[in-house]
Protein backbone atom coordinates (compact mmCIF):
# COMPACT_ATOMS: atom_id res chain seq x y z
CA UNK A 1 0.00 0.00 0.00
CA UNK A 2 1.20 3.44 -0.58
CA UNK A 3 0.79 6.67 1.03
CA UNK A 4 1.65 10.32 -0.22
CA UNK A 5 4.74 10.22 2.19
CA UNK A 6 6.11 7.50 0.41
CA UNK A 7 8.69 8.64 -2.16
CA UNK A 8 8.31 8.90 -5.91
CA UNK A 9 9.65 5.88 -7.94
CA UNK A 10 9.20 4.41 -11.42
CA UNK A 11 8.03 1.29 -9.21
CA UNK A 12 5.71 3.54 -7.45
CA UNK A 13 3.20 5.19 -9.57
CA UNK A 14 0.39 5.69 -6.95
CA UNK A 15 2.12 7.94 -4.70
CA UNK A 16 0.01 11.24 -3.75
CA UNK A 17 -3.07 8.99 -4.10
CA UNK A 18 -5.15 8.45 -1.32
CA UNK A 19 -6.18 4.97 0.02
CA UNK A 20 -9.27 3.07 -0.16
CA UNK A 21 -12.24 2.84 -2.41
CA UNK A 22 -12.25 5.40 -5.58
CA UNK A 23 -14.94 8.16 -4.79
CA UNK A 24 -18.80 7.65 -6.54
CA UNK A 25 -18.99 11.70 -6.32
CA UNK A 26 -19.15 12.94 -9.90
CA UNK A 27 -18.85 16.68 -10.68
CA UNK A 28 -22.56 17.50 -11.75
CA UNK A 29 -23.75 16.05 -8.45
CA UNK A 30 -23.39 19.64 -7.43
CA UNK A 31 -26.22 20.98 -9.30
CA UNK A 32 -28.25 17.37 -8.38
CA UNK A 33 -27.83 18.44 -4.60
CA UNK A 34 -28.73 22.07 -5.45
CA UNK A 35 -31.88 21.24 -7.00
CA UNK A 36 -32.99 18.66 -3.74
CA UNK A 37 -31.48 21.31 -1.13
CA UNK A 38 -34.25 23.89 -2.75
CA UNK A 39 -36.89 21.27 -2.76
CA UNK A 40 -36.39 20.98 0.89
CA UNK A 41 -33.73 17.79 1.28
CA UNK A 42 -31.48 17.12 4.31
CA UNK A 43 -27.95 15.84 4.19
CA UNK A 44 -29.67 12.65 5.09
CA UNK A 45 -32.08 12.80 2.24
CA UNK A 46 -29.37 13.34 -0.24
CA UNK A 47 -27.06 10.13 1.32
CA UNK A 48 -30.50 8.21 0.38
CA UNK A 49 -30.63 9.84 -2.56
CA UNK A 50 -26.96 9.32 -3.64
CA UNK A 51 -27.00 5.81 -2.13
CA UNK A 52 -23.92 6.81 0.02
CA UNK A 53 -23.97 7.51 4.01
CA UNK A 54 -24.32 10.79 5.03
CA UNK A 55 -20.57 10.73 6.20
CA UNK A 56 -20.17 10.25 2.80
CA UNK A 57 -21.93 13.75 1.83
CA UNK A 58 -20.28 15.41 4.63
CA UNK A 59 -16.70 14.12 2.86
CA UNK A 60 -17.90 15.29 -0.38
CA UNK A 61 -18.19 18.41 1.41
CA UNK A 62 -15.18 18.97 2.38
CA UNK A 63 -13.48 17.42 -1.12
CA UNK A 64 -15.43 19.35 -3.55
CA UNK A 65 -16.03 23.15 -2.72
CA UNK A 66 -18.44 23.80 -5.60
CA UNK A 67 -20.66 20.84 -3.82
CA UNK A 68 -20.54 22.21 -0.35
CA UNK A 69 -21.41 25.72 -1.89
CA UNK A 70 -24.29 24.67 -3.82
CA UNK A 71 -25.79 22.67 -0.89
CA UNK A 72 -24.78 25.40 1.38
CA UNK A 73 -26.52 28.20 -1.04
CA UNK A 74 -30.29 25.66 -1.65
CA UNK A 75 -30.64 25.54 2.00
CA UNK A 76 -30.22 28.90 2.94
CA UNK A 77 -32.75 29.99 0.06
CA UNK A 78 -35.31 27.35 1.00
CA UNK A 79 -34.77 28.51 5.00
CA UNK A 80 -35.62 32.03 3.34
CA UNK A 81 -38.64 31.00 1.58
CA UNK A 82 -39.70 29.33 4.67
CA UNK A 83 -39.23 32.71 6.99
CA UNK A 84 -41.05 35.01 5.05
CA UNK A 85 -43.99 32.29 4.62
CA UNK A 86 -43.91 31.96 8.39
CA UNK A 87 -43.52 35.69 8.68
CA UNK A 88 -46.32 36.11 6.15
CA UNK A 89 -48.32 33.78 8.06
CA UNK A 90 -48.02 35.67 10.90
CA UNK A 91 -48.88 39.08 10.27
CA UNK A 92 -51.22 38.10 7.82
CA UNK A 93 -51.12 38.99 3.91
CA UNK A 94 -53.45 39.93 1.01
CA UNK A 95 -53.91 36.89 -1.38
CA UNK A 96 -55.54 37.88 -5.00
CA UNK A 97 -58.00 35.68 -6.34
CA UNK A 98 -59.25 35.33 -9.93
CA UNK A 99 -62.94 34.24 -10.57
CA UNK A 100 -65.84 34.04 -12.94
CA UNK A 101 -68.51 35.80 -12.47
CA UNK A 102 -71.99 36.13 -14.43
CA UNK A 103 -71.65 39.63 -16.75
CA UNK A 104 -75.02 41.48 -18.11
CA UNK A 105 -73.44 40.87 -21.72
CA UNK A 106 -71.27 38.16 -22.50
CA UNK A 107 -72.30 35.66 -19.50
CA UNK A 108 -69.09 35.71 -17.58
CA UNK A 109 -66.30 37.53 -17.21
CA UNK A 110 -62.68 37.28 -15.29
CA UNK A 111 -62.71 39.13 -11.91
CA UNK A 112 -59.58 39.08 -9.35
CA UNK A 113 -60.46 39.95 -6.00
CA UNK A 114 -58.34 40.54 -3.26
CA UNK A 115 -58.81 38.74 0.34
CA UNK A 116 -56.79 39.89 3.17
CA UNK A 117 -55.85 36.90 5.19
CA UNK A 118 -55.58 37.27 8.89
CA UNK A 119 -52.23 36.79 10.80
CA UNK A 120 -52.25 33.52 12.50
CA UNK A 121 -51.66 33.51 16.13
CA UNK A 122 -50.17 30.38 16.01
CA UNK A 123 -47.71 31.73 13.44
CA UNK A 124 -46.73 34.40 15.85
CA UNK A 125 -46.45 32.78 19.41
CA UNK A 126 -44.05 30.31 17.23
CA UNK A 127 -42.06 33.60 15.94
CA UNK A 128 -42.06 35.19 19.13
CA UNK A 129 -41.06 32.22 21.31
CA UNK A 130 -37.77 31.86 18.87
CA UNK A 131 -37.13 35.32 18.58
CA UNK A 132 -37.69 36.54 21.59
CA UNK A 133 -37.69 33.54 24.17
CA UNK A 134 -36.77 35.20 27.22
CA UNK A 135 -40.00 37.49 26.66
CA UNK A 136 -42.50 34.73 25.14
CA UNK A 137 -41.33 30.83 26.16
CA UNK A 138 -44.13 28.79 28.48
CA UNK A 139 -41.30 28.14 31.47
CA UNK A 140 -40.91 31.56 33.09
CA UNK A 141 -37.72 31.59 35.70
CA UNK A 142 -38.23 33.16 39.03
CA UNK A 143 -34.86 33.96 41.01
CA UNK A 144 -35.48 33.91 44.54
CA UNK A 145 -33.26 35.67 47.03
CA UNK A 146 -32.44 35.61 51.00
CA UNK A 147 -31.81 33.07 53.48
CA UNK A 148 -33.60 29.73 53.23
CA UNK A 149 -33.84 27.13 56.13
CA UNK A 150 -32.48 27.80 59.70
CA UNK A 151 -30.41 30.27 61.22
CA UNK A 152 -28.34 29.15 63.36
CA UNK A 153 -26.70 31.54 66.61
CA UNK A 154 -24.28 31.94 68.47
CA UNK A 155 -24.80 33.18 72.11
CA UNK A 156 -24.32 36.17 71.75
CA UNK A 157 -25.36 36.76 68.35
CA UNK A 158 -28.99 35.47 70.43
CA UNK A 159 -28.58 37.57 72.68
CA UNK A 160 -28.71 41.02 70.86
CA UNK A 161 -31.36 39.60 68.94
CA UNK A 162 -33.05 39.77 72.15
CA UNK A 163 -32.13 42.89 73.15
CA UNK A 164 -32.95 44.41 69.98
CA UNK A 165 -36.56 42.70 70.54
CA UNK A 166 -36.86 44.05 73.60
CA UNK A 167 -35.63 47.19 72.80
CA UNK A 168 -38.60 47.72 70.01
CA UNK A 169 -41.14 46.32 72.34
CA UNK A 170 -41.51 43.08 70.88
CA UNK A 171 -40.95 40.56 73.91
Amino acid sequence: MYNSTTPTTEANPMQGTKNGRPTKYKKEYAEQAKKLCEKGFTDKDLADFFDVTEQTINNWKGDHPLFFESIKSAKKYSDDLVVQSLYNRAIGYTLTEEREEKSDTSGTKSVKVNKQIAGDTTAQIFWLKNRQPKEWRDKQETEHSGVIGNVTYTPEQYAEEEKLLNDMGLD
